[in-house]
């Protein structure tokens, strides 16, 4: 059985909190925790993978790359192994 260990932090206090989550199978972004960190997630990559899915790994504020798609849109948001290889180049 494996065992996470999730720290939170309210932004108002600065107060840390830590949590542990056990199990066989221990997924964070079922959690709603970033993949790369285990912070609360704020969004999922964008990142097209084919047959209209996209990857869809958690992200934290931190983890999250904002980019613009080709409408010049700001709602596209990508892990930082996806924003790479982004839609465009332009990282807000």
């Amino acid at each position: 059985m494996a065992c996470v260990q999730v720290v939170l932090t309210d932004k108002r206090s600065k107060r840390r909190q830590v949590m542990y989550v056990c199990g066989d199978r221990v997924d964070l972004e079922s959690l709603g925790l970033c993949h790369w960190c285990a912070k609360p997630a704020t969004a999922l990559c964008d990142y097209p993978m084919g047959d209209g899915k996209t990857c869809s790994l958690s992200l934290c504020d931190e983890h999250r790359v904002r980019q613009r798609d080709e409408h010049g849109s700001v709602d596209v948001d990508f892990c930082p192994i996806h924003a790479q290889f982004g839609l465009r180049r332009e990282v807000i």
